[in-house]
């Protein structure tokens, strides 16, 4: 006979979400198990198949296939994940590791813009949410704090804050740049609002500009799951 586990709550999928939810109910003293059909996994290994694979324009070679928990590998075909209905397919691909498919995600950590919680009354069209902008913000900036979110102060005229973003935006390219300069007579260009450190933060370091956030950031300066997983963990979560 199997052993029985007791627990408090069970979290399943250690993704970004999962994995917060696990940490705040672990922090606030609950027992709590966390189920993840795939392995466990580490950057450096991560990293080091990214820069062996032959396939660098595939963001899934880089991560263990297992056969107790595939993903589908990428092909440029529907792969039957989802039900179809539209004219033209989504092609879905995820990964099933600890963490989730947040590893090789481009990390950009916009808000919704207060219309967008009340789409019905402000333009006809779809439902209001049964919630406000005002409602979900201070989580918003809980969630900035745990991620490490960068961004402009400008933002704020858009998606009201009640306190700054952790960190400043990421410093602009060399193109961004050129784009805005080309642009603001008649534009306004803002830096991207992004998961990813514009300065030291929470012990990762800032963004240096590798370029390859996906498949896979090589030195930590993006958030991921995989941090959230560990986050998770540290509080008192086990798997």
């Amino acid at each position: 006979m199997a052993d029985v586990i007791s627990t408090d709550v069970v979290v399943v999928g250690s993704g970004v979400v999962g994995s917060l939810l696990a940490r705040k109910l672990a922090l606030a003293g609950r027992e709590v198990l966390m189920l993840e059909a795939g392995p466990n996994i580490e950057r450096d290994e991560i990293v080091s198949n990214f820069r062996r694979s032959p396939r660098k324009g595939d963001f899934m070679s880089p991560y263990p296939n297992s056969e107790f928990a595939p993903f589908p590998d990428y092909q440029p075909q529907d792969n039957g994940y989802l039900e179809q209905t539209g004219p033209k397919p989504y092609k879905p691909e995820y990964i099933r590791v600890v963490g989730g498919t947040s590893w090789h995600w481009a990390a950009q950590a916009w808000r919704l813009v207060p219309n967008d919680f009340r789409i019905k009354s402000a333009y006809g069209v779809g439902r209001d949410w049964p919630i406000s902008y005002d409602d979900l913000e201070p989580y918003y900036h809980e969630a900035e704090i745990l991620w490490g979110v960068s961004g402009p102060e400008e933002m704020a005229k858009y998606s009201p804050r009640s306190k700054p973003f952790p960190m400043p935006g990421v410093v602009k390219s060399y193109l961004e740049e050129r784009v805005t300069e080309r642009l603001a007579p008649k534009y306004e260009v803002l830096t991207n609002t992004t998961g990813r450190n514009s300065l030291p933060y929470d012990g990762r370091p800032q963004c240096c500009g590798n370029n390859n956030c996906m498949p896979i950031c090589p030195i930590d300066a993006q958030y991921h799951g995989g941090l959230a997983a560990k986050a998770a963990e540290a509080a008192g979560a086990s798997w």
